[in-house]
């Protein structure tokens, strides 16, 4: 499998998992100031979350760092770095921003 391909089968599990259902989200109290920061709501993550593509991955199994991009419903491009627990259901939000051009 190639790296584009699992980042799209990554992609497509996150997706699933805020299309299907309760998502217990978390948010780091880092991601939190940056939220103020970039004036983003959990509204924001949720959005981007369900329709995300998957930039980036880091470390392995439940330590996997998950770069998230997607634009909000007011058309801002946003990153979402999260942690997941896919059969728990849990989310962790690692940090978020928004993505300058």
């Amino acid at each position: 499998m190639t790296k584009t391909q699992y980042f799209l089968d990554e992609g497509r599990r996150i997706r699933q998992l805020f299309q299907t259902g309760f998502v217990d989200l978390s948010v780091s109290k880092h991601a939190r100031l940056e939220m103020k920061h970039d004036d983003l709501k959990i509204e924001d993550i949720v959005c981007v979350l369900k329709r995300c593509s998957v930039i980036n991955l880091e470390g392995a199994g439940e330590d996997t760092c998950y770069t998230a991009e997607g634009t909000t419903s007011d058309a801002v491009l946003i990153n979402v770095v999260i942690k997941m627990k896919e059969v728990e259901r849990n989310v962790f939000v690692v940090t978020v921003f928004a993505v300058r051009r």
